[in-house]
């Protein structure tokens, strides 16, 4: 096991030595990030999110992108957010499951403290790949200091790292 201090790119070995002392060796280039789990571009995906609004503010969503966090949007009234989500389908082929995280104690996990997932939401098969709901952040702690927030909109969303490029995005947030 080897832990990396800083993040960046690195070349990784791994070496095997028998018993015979002859040895193999395996190398790869890894990234290591100290940035959130990253919503990934290999997984297929049933749905797409067009637009997406939060707190009044249109995030000016496009589909082969899932980072927005470089425009912190304020919630001017954060018991009452409302968040419309509108997709591609009129009629899904499947489930979905909507899911909203905010890391709250800012320590780049998104749901390690049960506060931290808002909204777990489930739509049958059949019906419009869509979320309208409302956000109330009023009872949440709040520092100050801008929030992470992920959306993922997925059949079988099971946690904020299995997300994909076209069903989730991170934002930030600030209230």
């Amino acid at each position: 096991e080897h832990i990396y201090t800083e993040a960046g790119d690195y070349k990784v070995r791994l070496t095997v030595t028998d018993k015979s002392n002859d040895q193999d060796y395996f190398e790869r280039s890894i990234s290591v990030s100290d940035q959130y789990c990253s919503i990934k571009d290999s997984f297929s995906v049933d749905n797409q999110i067009t637009n997406v609004m939060i707190g009044g503010t249109d995030i000016n969503y496009k589909i082969a992108t899932w980072d927005y966090t470089q425009n912190i949007i304020n919630l001017v009234n954060p018991g009452n957010v409302l968040v419309d989500i509108k997709g591609s389908n009129i009629a899904t082929q499947r489930s979905t499951t909507w899911h909203i995280w905010i890391d709250l104690n800012d320590d780049g996990v998104f749901g390690d403290e049960e506060q931290e997932l808002l909204v777990d939401d489930f739509a049958p098969e059949n019906k419009p790949y869509e979320l309208n709901t409302t956000l109330d952040l009023s009872a949440l702690p709040y520092d100050g200091e801008p929030k992470y927030m992920r959306v993922v909109g997925r059949y079988a969303s099971i946690s904020p790292c299995y997300a994909a490029v076209g069903e989730a995005f991170d934002i930030k947030v600030s209230w």
